[in-house]
This record gives structure tokens, sequence and C-alpha cells, in this order.
């Protein structure tokens, strides 16, 4: 059985160099005759041209008015081309400038896009003031929320996600320490933020009572153990940043707040948030 031929494929078309030219210089004309038609001199120079040409040329033809206007006229398209050949003369450099300034508003609009998809946070744990504090009545349990980044981020806002103990917390906001709640903030470059999360104390059977450091009538009990939750950063012009962490209860009622180490990479999200 005889191979059947394959139809053979259109050979490449390579870009018509005569029409990229043509449409090249068709934009060096448009520019030029926008100019001639916006020339802030064009009317008075052609005013002046028409006045004294009207008067030369009627002053040399005994009072002929026809002859006047007709010099004049001629007088006035001859400027207009005059003007309209100055601009096309100009057009090539004015049209690359313009180009070369698109280019520079496209490269100031990446590299802000590009600021902006730089992660600026990092989540930092510790034991020490102000991580912790102790005011007699409660404690204070705090992260840091740090400004890695190489300017202030704005419209700051941390979230805490899947603490369970009694019921699950999901989207919960949490204070930035001596901050109204369910207020953003700002942080500066190198600045750190310290971020209540929890505050406890022990009832009489020394058992933790705690609360959520924004909810300040709402307790609950916590034994002895490890709870996992996630912390969500988010901000005005950054990418957000979420980490896992673990809050641990020892069996003398203290509480500790560290990364969970077995999901400990830090996520960044892929948008800023509204």
């Amino acid at each position: 059985m005889p191979l059947q031929k394959l139809p053979s494929l259109p050979p490449e078309t390579l870009p018509d160099q005569s029409t990229t030219a043509k449409s090249y210089y068709r934009k060096l004309v448009k520019y030029a005759y926008h100019q001639t038609r916006e020339h802030d001199k064009v009317e008075l120079t052609a005013s002046t041209i028409v006045a004294v040409g009207a008067a030369f040329i009627g002053g040399f033809t005994s009072g002929s008015v026809l002859s006047g206007i007709v010099a004049a006229a001629v007088t006035f398209v001859a400027m207009l081309i005059v003007i309209f050949g100055v601009q096309l003369a100009f057009a090539p450099r004015a049209l690359y400038q313009a180009k070369e300034g698109e280019i520079a508003v496209l490269k100031a609009e990446r590299d802000k896009l590009e600021e902006m998809l730089q992660p600026k946070f990092e989540i930092l744990y510790g034991e020490a003031y102000p991580f912790t504090e102790d005011t007699g009545e409660y404690k204070f349990h705090r992260i840091g929320l740090k400004n890695i980044g190489n300017s202030t981020v704005h419209g700051v806002a941390v979230k805490m996600d899947g603490f369970t103990s009694g019921r699950t917390y999901n989207s919960l906001p949490l204070r930035a320490m001596n901050v109204p709640p369910h207020t953003r903030f700002s942080i500066d470059p190198g600045a750190t933020a310290y971020i209540d999360v929890v505050k406890t104390t022990l009832d009489a059977k020394q058992l933790v009572m705690l609360s959520l450091s924004i909810f300040e009538t709402r307790q609950t009990i916590v034994y002895e153990g490890s709870y996992h939750l996630t912390f969500r950063a988010t901000a005005s012009d950054s990418r957000s940043c979420e980490r896992k962490a673990i809050l641990d209860v020892d069996s003398y009622g203290r509480v500790f707040i560290k990364p969970d180490d077995d999901q400990s990479v830090q996520k960044v999200g892929s948008t800023p948030s509204s």
C-alpha cells in the first residue's frame, strides 16, 4: 500500500520590512501634522505673512487686490509647509524620547511591583520581654513581626488560624502591642512589631486559663500539651506571610509559643491584601 504524501507546511513568513517602515513613516507624518496644528506660533506667523505679503504684492501691482490675496495665500501655505517640514525633521528624535519615557514609566511600575512581591515579614519568637509580659493579673504571650524589607509596610494586620481548644478559631484578628483592637498599623524597615497572641492566668487549681487577647472576657482552660496554629500577616503594599507555630503548655502551667519545626517553611502569598 503506497504511503500517502503529507501536505507540506506553509513557509514561515517573516515580518515585512516594508510594512514596518511604512508604519514608522506614518507615525512621523502624524506627529509632524499634529505638531504643526498645535504649533503656538502658526496662526501669528501666518497672519503676519498674509498681511506683509498682501501689502507687498498689492503695492507692486498698483492696487490689484486679487493678486495680493493670491500671493498672501501662497505665502501662508508655504509657511505651513516649512513648519511641517521642520516638525517632520525633528519627529524621529521626538518619537524616540516619547518611547524612552514610556519605557521609564514601565520600568518604574515593574520595580514597584517587584518591591511589592518581595517578602517583607519575618516572624520572631522569644521568651523575654516583650515576647512575654507579666502584669501580675495576666501574662501576655507575643510573637514579633519584623519588617525585613527596604521600605515601610503599611496597613499591617495579623490573624491566627487553626487554634483549637474547645472550639477552633480561624481568621481571628490579633492585636499589636499597645495598639487598639482591629487597628491596622505600619512597620518601618528593620523595626519589629509585637503581636499579642494570648494572655493567661492560673485558676484556683493552677490550671491555665487562656484568653485570646482581643476578647477580654472570653477564657478557656488549656491543659498540658501542644496546640497547633497558624499566623498570617498581611499588608496593603506587601505580600502576605504565613507561618505555622505551636503553643506549648507544660506541666507547670507555663506557656510557650514556638515555630512548628516540622512545618516551619515560611509561605509568601501571591497578592497584597485589600
